[in-house]
Formats: C-alpha cells, sequence, structure tokens
C-alpha cells in the first residue's frame, strides 16, 4: 500500500508546507510557529524535527518524519490541525498554500543541530 506516492515503510519522508503570508504579520508568525506550532509538531510521534524558512512574503514549514505512516496519523491529529488551520490565517491568499511530501534518500541531519534562534 502506498501514501502520497511512497511504499509504507521505514523510510524517512519530508513535508514541505508552503503559505503565500501578509508581511505585516510576519512577526507574529514567527513567534507563533516557535512559541505554539514548533512544541506540538514536536509532541507528535515519528517527528524528527520541524524548521520554519522565509524569503519575502513565502513561509515555508518543513518537517521531517521517520516514515510516511507517521507523518500521515499526525496530520490526522485535532491538535495538529488547529496549529495548521492557525497558521493559515496568516496567508490572505489561500490558493497560494502548496504541500509536497519527499521520501528521504540519503543524508545526514548532523549539519542541521544545534538549533539556532
Amino acid at each position: 500500500m502506498s501514501f502520497l506516492g511512497f511504499e509504507q515503510s521505514h523510510s524517512r519522508v519530508a513535508r514541505q508546507w508552503t503559505l503565500t503570508i501578509d508581511l505585516i504579520r510576519a512577526n507574529e508568525l514567527l513567534e507563533y510557529s516557535i512559541k505554539t506550532a514548533r512544541p506540538i509538531f514536536e509532541a507528535r510521534p515519528g517527528i524528527i524535527g520541524v524548521q520554519f524558512f522565509s524569503r519575502s512574503s513565502e513561509w515555508i514549514t518543513l518537517s521531517t518524519w521517520q516514515d510516511s505512516t507517521s507523518m500521515r496519523n499526525a496530520y490526522k491529529h485535532p491538535e495538529l490541525a488547529l496549529v495548521i488551520a492557525d497558521m493559515e490565517a496568516f496567508s490572505p491568499l489561500v490558493t497560494e498554500q502548496n504541500t509536497v511530501d519527499y521520501k528521504f534518500e540519503d543524508g545526514s541531519n548532523d549539519v542541521l543541530a544545534p538549533q539556532c534562534h
């Protein structure tokens, strides 16, 4: 059985979720992401990490998971669904949202740590 084109297995996956945000509220979104969203992502079983990136009005949330099953289950969780809805409120153009899932091929997480603020 496959999920988002991936065979269900123990292979790592990443989800990139992109929003076009209201620049006036960018600092508010950053604060929300750090104080509220990140702890809720990190509480989900199977999470490896979550990172936030921005460029002008583009906001990217990149989450990495142990496997596609963990990712799928996490995104069904009501608490995470509420966080996503809250983050979507920062996006004046809902049509600009985009979610892409990736299968992990190779690399090291060592270069991502320690996380800097």
